[in-house]
């Protein structure tokens, strides 16, 4: 399949692109960014450019910050929580050495010498619509210092290369020399609670229901399987959890973390998975992407659909049904 892949395939900018076009559609969350930022990404020179600020006009192109720094740089730019951050681009790993002087620069210049930091990677292929790559490359946290981040920025750029992501691209359909990676680098929240929120139930399908997985700390240990998250589902109608729920988060915290994530998925046009972390009650939006491999709706009860309008009204809101006499019960 490789063979049919190649650079010609897309353009972006000018630029030619190494992903086919097929995935190129795909590596914004909608199939082309609006009006105003597709101006900013046009009037902006690339060229060769190996750090870039997170929010910064450069950052918004996918092919040189990869998918992950893109859609973060257009949350912040939009106004939401994004902590501060740069980006070391697929330009850069083409570079060698690491660009350490470049990068040096940056990390004093936003003080993260001055708080720990996250680094995480931002392939060309990752967080796609049905391609997430979950898991696939390496990210490191609360890293301390230069050096550190240094090593950590070079094992999250090799990750592209472990068997693991190469098997996984493979059996995506894409050839594994079509990826590139990108670093993001970004300052490392201490989180007292963090989680994912995932904008429609991943568990029966509901667009009306938000479902949140929070942990104590990090989502680190959440992530790899030490900590089991606690679950609360929030409906979009009222932003409201059900009785009896346990949950991490106060009942302020959780409209706030349900409001911005429905907002997000207003933003970017479709369900999202929204990675986040509360410092004391301030919420941080760590990561969105795409929600993959969401089921059809499952109801908890049996309904012959007569029109469409009502399968409208039940992705927006819950519905109760009655089998009261309304004959003797409405004017």
């Amino acid at each position: 399949m490789g063979s049919k892949h190649k650079a010609s395939d897309a353009r972006q900018d000018g630029r030619e692109s190494p992903l086919p076009a097929a995935v190129l559609s795909r590596t914004l969350q909608v199939p082309f960014l609006p009006a105003k930022e597709a101006n900013l990404l046009a009037r902006s020179s690339t060229g060769h450019k190996l750090i870039v600020e997170l929010g910064s006009r450069e950052s918004l192109d996918p092919l040189l910050c990869g998918s992950k720094a893109a859609n973060l740089a257009r949350l912040r730019r939009a106004g939401f929580p994004v902590p501060p951050g740069f980006v070391i681009t697929t330009e850069a790993r083409r570079t060698d050495p690491v660009p350490s002087a470049e990068i040096e620069r940056a990390y004093r210049k936003i003080s993260l010498d001055k708080t720990k930091s996250a680094v995480r990677s931002s392939a060309t292929a990752e967080d796609l619509p049905g391609l997430s790559f979950a898991g696939q490359y390496d990210s490191f946290l609360n890293i301390s210092s230069l050096d550190e981040l240094m090593a950590a920025i070079g094992r999250c750029r090799n990750s592209l290369n472990s068997e693991r992501a190469q098997a996984y691209l493979r059996r995506s359909g894409l050839a594994p020399e079509s990826a590139e990676m990108a670093v993001v680098v970004q300052q490392m929240i201490p989180a007292d609670v963090s989680g994912v929120i995932f904008t429609a139930n991943p568990l029966n399908g509901l667009r009306c229901q938000l479902l949140v997985n929070a942990v104590r700390g990090t989502g680190e240990a959440m992530v790899s399987g030490k900590t089991q998250p606690v679950q609360v589902v929030i409906e979009k109608s009222g932003l409201a959890t059900s009785a009896g729920q346990a949950s991490l988060l106060s009942a302020r915290m959780e409209k706030d973390l349900a409001k911005t994530a429905v907002r997000i998925e207003r933003f970017f046009g479709g369900p999202q998975d929204v990675e986040f972390a509360f410092a004391g009650d301030r919420l941080h939006v760590l990561q969105a992407r795409p929600a993959t491999a969401l089921p059809e709706p499952k109801l908890p009860y049996p309904v012959i659909w007569g029109n469409r309008t009502n399968r409208k009204i039940l992705d927006r809101a819950t519905i109760f049904w009655s089998n009261w006499n309304t004959r003797e019960n409405m004017p």
